[in-house]
């Protein structure tokens, strides 16, 4: 995994960077939108027990060929199922269509580069329902899937981004990581120091 920062250590990361050596997507991951996105994604994890629910939406960002840049999210609400699990009926495809659309604008700075949700329990993967919500949204090999899950007391939340490769979607966890500002800042600048090292 590569990861970058400013030069200067008394400036911030703004950016964590998720990939590994033959990523068929390298993503970069604006840090300041962490606190944000999972505020709301606890907001529906943390519910009392039989009332927890995951909660997503639409990464939003650039993206030029298979490098992707997160810079904001927007929410999309819907109903989740009676296990909890997130998974946008069809009856719900024509407003999650306007609301891509509405970010697709000709003059829009940022645009849907993929969709995340939260994760209620066992190992981050892709679920069916996933699957076939990226295949009808998001076919184009620069988006990703970022899940999101619920790391327990004393401990960060766990990430997992998914993406396509060679066609197909790789739907299993490979290279999870701490959904926590302050390890992607410290990772960003031990990265930056070795590569200042070198």
């Amino acid at each position: 995994m590569s990861n970058s920062a400013p030069a200067s250590d008394s400036i911030a990361p703004c950016f964590y960077r998720w990939g590994f050596p033959g990523s068929p997507v390298r993503v970069r991951l604006k840090i300041d939108v962490i606190p944000g996105l999972w505020k709301y994604l606890e907001s529906g994890l943390r519910k009392q027990p039989g009332a927890s629910a995951e909660f997503g939406g639409l990464l939003l960002g650039t993206a030029h060929l298979h490098h992707i840049a997160i810079t904001s999210f927007e929410p999309f609400v819907c109903r989740p199922s009676a296990n909890g699990h997130l998974a946008v009926p069809e009856e719900d495809w024509p407003r999650l269509r306007g609301a891509m659309d509405r970010w697709s604008a000709p003059d829009s700075a940022i645009r849907p580069v993929g969709f995340f949700r939260g994760h209620l329990e066992g190992e981050l993967q892709l679920r069916d329902q996933d699957e076939i919500l990226i295949k009808e949204f998001f076919p184009h090999p620069s988006s990703v899937f970022l899940a999101v899950q619920d790391g327990g007391p004393g401990h960060p939340p766990q990430a997992e981004f998914f993406f396509w490769d060679g066609g197909k979607l790789f739907p299993h966890s490979i290279l999870p990581f701490p959904f926590d500002t302050r390890f992607m800042e410290t990772e960003t600048r031990l990265a930056q120091l070795r590569v200042d090292g070198e």
